[in-house]
């Protein structure tokens, strides 16, 4: 021990029974003679035990290798506290959380997620305790978004890897206001091993580029930018705004100039929900439905809403404030009115009375609300959304499915067009009045035709509640649905299907259209189909997910791979803009761009943001410039 106090850098071979100079025999580089008494051969001659160390230790060779070593345990101390570091810089960018507070100062009792993170981990590493408590540790706003950049470049750089493997992709874009800027929000998709793959690339800021010409140049640099320019288009996918969707100069055809085989999709959530836009019924009920939404969203009155769910023992279930682009949003205001509906009454009663600001208002509304008519369109409304209230925007969706769930929903309009549905229909409303001690009589002051005024009858108001009303909603929403749906603009979808089905005949269309710019054979890919085909009779998707292989059918393998990267909505970026809510809220309204895209993108992205490796992000931050902290071996 006296020999290990003097001379820290020996080491003792049990086996050999010889004494080593540590720093030379592991970082000794240089070339020509040297004595190897203290490298390879090691000392035995315990005699000259103090002699030789203390000579050594004053030569050139040992102090350029200690010095090596030192280097060499400070650039390890440096990166594993940088790691620990880029750790919680991930974390909480995974989680969507902010990460400096108001007050930063050493005094400051909540210095924000970031450094309270690093106080947290101090307690319990001493060695991380040390290097935050030093003049440089890493933790400047400026460090901060160096880092997040790295981060987001290096998930940008995985995702780019992947679409080229895959060799094509689909663009979807959609636009929305934060903060007084105009955000653009571009995904892509594509199907990576025949898994389905949506991603999020970036937010852009196209506040002095609304316009057409605009908007793509936006899009298009964001594309170069990521090297993904010279990979085919095979499809995209926005909203039904003029400006995106103008087949003259919008943002479609410019796409398709330089993508010619790229086919524009107008999102399909958003052409089914113009299904009730346009339709007079539906408007006047949802009017109904918005203005108890207006009324229960005022703090005084949402506390006798929820309330008076408590008294009646039912679970609390909130009225949405309605879209007119969101399927989904109508859905849920509908089931939480019919569900909620004795609550409503009972609240709306309590809100009406005359001593009270909303009283003319909350008075009117329970008036409507008993009324057949609005019975009768909540019921209806009910069955009706229920079909395809989140199908169309499942992140799996693909084309040939959404183009069944269409035809599901034309074939069950047809369907409710007959006397036993509306027999049914007046069934239910009967039973629900009955449920909530409403009399028919007093809730009868629809507006019945001339010449059904003669006979009151419960056959006249079943007659016309049920005959006319329902009639008219499905009249409309069919014909909406025919109008929106095409056989034109379905032609694709069909052809889409029969890639599933290995109909060669049927995907003739597809082939035209793709087989140039995805370098597919139509005459191979036919033999392919054919062969897999004849295997078995009955093809299902998951078959062919697992059977067809690149290696045995190359041509159909990249047929199903299309079959899987055409689009069907952008609710993709829809969901883009719910995480920047989250991340730009309102205390953080002044965050820079660049900042928010990144931390966006690591957010959305978490499954890909949970697989960086720190080290990785370590390497880029000290190949970028020269750093204050030894991150780098200088010696080899």
């Amino acid at each position: 021990s006296i020999y290990y106090n003097k001379f820290p850098w020996i080491e003792y071979s049990v086996r050999l029974d010889t004494v080593f100079c540590f720093p030379c025999r592991h970082f000794y580089t240089e070339k020509g003679y040297v004595d190897d008494l203290f490298i390879g051969k090691g000392l035995r001659d315990w005699k000259k035990l103090s002699e030789k160390p203390s000579k050594h230790a004053n030569s050139q060779v040992h102090i350029n290798n200690e010095t090596i070593r030192s280097h060499k345990a400070d650039v390890e101390r440096n990166r594993l506290y940088l790691a620990k570091v880029c750790d919680i810089l991930k974390l909480l960018s995974k989680l969507g959380l902010p990460f400096r507070g108001h007050d930063e100062g050493k005094d400051s009792k909540l210095k924000g997620n970031f450094l309270e993170f690093c106080d947290f981990f101090s307690k319990y590493d001493e060695s991380f305790q040390k290097m935050q408590q030093s003049h440089f540790n890493c933790t400047s706003h400026e460090f901060q978004n160096e880092v997040l950049h790295i981060c987001a470049d290096l998930v940008t750089k995985g995702i780019v890897e992947a679409v080229r493997k895959t060799g094509f992709f689909t663009v979807i874009a959609d636009e929305a206001r934060s903060f007084k800027t105009e955000q653009l929000s571009l995904c892509i998709k594509y199907a990576e091993n025949l898994e389905v793959r949506e991603r999020f690339l970036c937010f852009i800021d196209c506040s002095s580029s609304r316009g057409a010409e605009g908007i793509y140049s936006c899009i298009k640099k964001a594309l170069e930018k990521r090297g993904l320019q010279n990979l085919p288009v095979v499809a995209h996918s926005y909203d039904g705004a003029a400006v995106m969707s103008g087949h003259v100069s919008g943002v479609q055809q410019r796409m398709k100039t330089d993508h010619p085989a790229a086919v524009y999709v107008h999102c399909m959530a958003h052409k089914l929900n113009l299904v009730l836009v346009s339709n007079r019924t539906a408007v006047g009920f949802f009017n109904v439905i918005e203005k108890l939404y207006n009324l229960f969203a005022v703090p005084s009155n949402h506390q006798v809403f929820l309330g008076m769910q408590q008294a009646l023992g039912l679970k609390p279930q909130e009225i949405v404030q309605l879209s007119d682009t969101q399927w989904a949003c109508k859905w849920k205001s509908v089931l939480a009115v019919r569900m909620q509906y004795t609550a409503i009454i009972k609240s709306l009663e309590k809100v009406s009375d005359p001593a009270g600001k909303w009283s003319v208002e909350a008075s009117g509304l329970n008036q409507h609300m008993r009324r057949l008519q609005f019975i009768a369109c909540l019921l209806i409304f009910q069955d009706l959304l229920n079909v395809a209230h989140r199908a169309l925007q499942a992140k799996g969706m693909t084309l040939a499915k959404a183009s069944d769930i269409i035809e599901r929903l034309k074939s069950f309009f047809k369907k409710r067009r007959s006397d036993e549905s509306w027999s049914s229909v007046w069934e239910d409303i009967t039973r629900f009045c009955q449920g909530h001690n409403i009399l028919q009589d007093e809730a009868n002051d629809c507006q019945v035709p001339k010449r059904r005024r003669v006979v009151k009858s419960s056959a006249t108001l079943k007659d016309f509640l049920v005959s006319d009303t329902l009639g008219q909603i499905l009249d409309a929403m069919n014909g909406k649905l025919e109008r929106q749906f095409s056989k034109e603009s379905m032609a694709i979808a069909g052809a889409v299907d029969s890639v599933l089905k290995c109909e060669k005949d049927g995907v003739q269309s597809l082939l035209q259209q793709y087989a140039d710019p995805l370098n597919i054979n139509p005459y191979i890919v036919a033999s392919q189909m054919e062969l897999f085909a004849s295997t078995d009779c009955s093809i299902t998707l998951e078959k062919l997910l697992h059977e067809v292989s690149p290696s045995l059918y190359p041509n159909h393998y990249k047929l199903i791979q299309l079959y899987l990267t055409l689009p069907v909505g952008t609710a993709t970026s829809e969901r883009s803009f719910s995480a920047m809510r989250r991340i730009r809220n309102w205390l953080r309204s002044t965050m820079a761009s660049d900042r928010c895209s990144s931390l966006a993108l690591l957010h959305i992205e978490c499954d890909m943001t949970a697989k960086l490796i720190p080290e990785d992000i370590i390497d880029v931050y000290a190949s970028q410039g020269k750093r204050r902290m030894q991150l780098q071996l200088i010696f080899i």
